[in-house]
């Protein structure tokens, strides 16, 4: 195995060759005054060349038709041209293009199913992006009233619920290529809706549920089926960052919230205040644990210590065991209630006051 890896704003991959895979070349140019930088690949493995004159030559194995990206970055400068995407299979392609114009310049391909089924699926939910995209700048103007935002969110929303039965739509009428199987990995909220999922699934060919697409979709399915409200939470032991062993999962005298959170995430900062309110109201029936993702340990310990949180702070990095994953998190802040036996009582998404309502009553009853 050859591994190659590279240091770049949008890329750190790794590239793994499959003596068994189909073999697609790519070559072309692309026009430009200063030597490029050309990258190829997927999402998981990337090819690179330099060029002094534009002209590129790849040759890879895929281990099945895969969506592949084609870029290039001026060295001198420092700039990146746009991205061109495209579904391949066994054979080869070209393009030709002007550097500023990558990502809009059509590609030659000896084998077109694929990529016309991808386009054909980009084409329907692309217009839906370009207009959920505007809302968002719309909501961001300072002209903007309160009941317009409000409105803004409300369109917004509306937008990407069509934009997911597109998608779910895609899948069901093609569980017969890698495609749909492709399409229901990167796209379908598979963590929110196990029952549904593990339904579409189903529907594909053997073959394709051997593929990596799909396996990884199997994984997502598992994990969300076993994280439910009446479920027992997995029971396992972490380290927090003051070196205490906390145990999670076990029954006891209370209950348990697990708050899966980051310095990166805004509603999680603006909400901690009242998290704080709520752990001195309650700290002697809820043990609070705090679990920070896709952090570091120097920016969690400096918002530990500014907003003065006293309750046990996981990194989900330091441990041995991958909580966001065992507890099928997709969305930040993730509040998870645990009862007294052990078993999920609630499941809270997002910053909002059903949360402490049900805290509220809970307790008070």
């Amino acid at each position: 195995m050859k591994k190659i890896i590279f240091i770049m704003a949008f890329y750190c991959l790794l590239r793994t060759t499959s003596a068994n895979g189909q073999e697609f070349g790519f070559a072309g140019k692309i026009n430009y005054t200063d030597s490029l930088m050309i990258l190829f690949g997927t999402e998981d493995a990337v090819d690179t060349l330099i060029s002094a004159t534009g002209t590129f030559h790849f040759k890879r194995e895929l281990e099945h038709p895969e969506l592949l990206t084609i870029a290039a970055i001026d060295i001198k400068n420092n700039r990146i041209s746009n991205f061109r995407r495209f579904f391949a299979g066994s054979g080869s392609g070209s393009l030709n293009s002007e550097f500023s114009n990558l990502g809009n310049i059509p590609v030659e391909l000896s084998e077109t199913r694929y990529n016309e089924i991808y386009d054909d699926f980009r084409n329907h939910l692309n217009p839906l992006v370009r207009i959920a995209r505007k809302v968002i700048d719309t909501s961001y103007s300072e002209q903007l009233t309160a009941e317009g935002k409000g409105l803004c969110n409300k369109l917004y929303d509306f937008i990407n619920t069509v934009e997911d039965q597109v998608i779910e739509e895609f899948i069901r009428k093609n569980p017969d290529n890698i495609v749909g199987a492709y399409v229901f990995k990167n796209y379908f909220k598979t963590e929110v809706n196990a029952g549904k999922s593990r339904h579409l699934y189903d529907k594909f060919q053997a073959d394709l549920q051997r593929t990596s697409y799909l396996k990884d979709v199997f994984l997502k399915i598992a994990a969300a089926e076993k994280i439910a409200v009446g479920l027992p939470a997995p029971v396992f032991s972490v380290t927090s960052l003051d070196g205490d062993t906390v145990a999670i999962g076990l029954p006891q005298d209370g209950y348990t919230i697990i708050d899966f959170w980051g310095t990166w995430c805004g509603p999680c900062l603006k909400g901690m205040e009242r998290m704080k309110k709520y752990h001195q109201k309650y700290q002697d029936k809820i043990k609070f644990i705090g679990v920070a993702y896709n952090d570091n340990k120097s920016d969690l310990q400096r918002v530990i210590e500014e907003k003065q949180l006293d309750w046990p702070q996981i990194l989900n990095n330091d441990q041995k065991t991958d909580l966001v994953k065992l507890f099928n998190i997709y969305t930040a802040p993730t509040k998870i209630l645990i009862d007294k036996e052990g078993k999920i009582e609630q499941i809270f998404t997002g910053e909002t006051d059903a949360f402490y309502s049900y805290l509220d009553n809970l307790i008070l009853k």
